[in-house]
């Protein structure tokens, strides 16, 4: 009320700005700073708006270019065939931003082999996990599965549903296809000796237990199941001192049987992988000339 009174009072007492016309004055000043004003007071609500905005474009321009990359290759192949055998030939996978495949052009798993996929950071290894796991169908090439054989996925972070740990144990099968010794047994071999009374207690495990606890938990659903395919996204590379030895342990004797893919930045490990495989970004250059590497017994 200061500044437009302060403006039009030399008007009013000079008598050619009668008191109407001086109320006049101040509404229409009022108004212009009202509207100017406008911006101010709703600056929080613009600003969220513009964030909404941009995740929704960024999120439609992501959908976009999934259906480009889709356009221009075929979706990977997901076939079984012959038992013993889990096959991979000429695989390639698109994510968000680029892609990658592997170098060798085919390779052929074996019943009980130990294959490493190796690749340097941000080369698209989850992807791949997801791809060979059937949840990621953007690439091309084939993947053979071992027609009525059951193959076990490891993602770097374990599921663990919400139950009693028997279920967590059990889980993708019902709990009664598992005797209590099996039980009891599993979680022996990772040192969770500790957890045995608490067998049929139900709680969020995901996080009553630390990370390392999880992995020993995904490895003794593992032990219980022992199935005849072990897929492993960087598994190995996430644990170190016992917890990797143990792991190891469990792979050289408890699930010797069992064939193992492991998806990973080292192809060490104590040289339980016979065969190594190399995962590489589509813009590197290939020598056509690659082989499988064997690693040393």
């Amino acid at each position: 009320m200061v500044v437009p009174i302060g403006v039009a009072a030399p008007a009013y007492f000079s008598g050619t700005l009668s008191f109407g016309g001086l109320m006049v004055t101040v509404g229409a000043f009022n108004q212009v700073q009202s509207s100017l004003r406008w911006f101010v007071d709703n600056f929080s609500v613009i600003a969220d708006w513009r964030a909404t905005l941009l995740r929704v474009s960024s999120f439609r321009r992501a959908a976009a270019e999934d259906d480009e990359a889709g356009d221009e290759s075929d979706r990977i192949v997901l076939a079984e065939g012959d038992s013993g055998h889990y096959r991979l030939d000429r695989l390639a996978v698109f994510f968000p931003g680029g892609s990658t495949r592997l170098r060798e052009e085919s390779a052929n798993l074996e019943a009980c082999e130990r294959v490493a996929i190796v690749g340097e950071r941000r080369s698209g290894k989850t992807s791949l996990f997801r791809a060979l796991a059937g949840l990621w169908r953007w690439g091309s090439g084939t993947v053979t599965r071992p027609r009525g054989e059951a193959i076990m996925y490891m993602p770097r972070t374990p599921y663990l549903p919400p139950g009693s740990l028997r279920e967590v144990l059990a889980y993708p099968d019902p709990i009664h296809l598992f005797e209590t010794d099996a039980y009891e047994t599993a979680l022996k071999e990772v040192g969770l000796a500790s957890l045995l009374p608490a067998l049929d207690t139900s709680k969020r495990w995901d996080r009553d237990l630390n990370e390392d606890e999880q992995q020993a938990v995904a490895f003794a659903r593992l032990v219980l199941h022992r199935p005849a395919w072990i897929i492993m996204d960087e598994v190995l590379d996430s644990v170190t001192g016992e917890a990797h030895r143990r792991f190891l342990q469990i792979l050289n004797e408890d699930l010797r049987h069992s064939g193992v893919l492991h998806i990973g930045r080292s192809e060490g490990h104590d040289h339980v992988f016979g065969k190594i495989l190399h995962l590489i970004l589509a813009r590197t250059p290939v020598e056509p000339t690659e082989k499988v590497h064997t690693a040393p017994a």
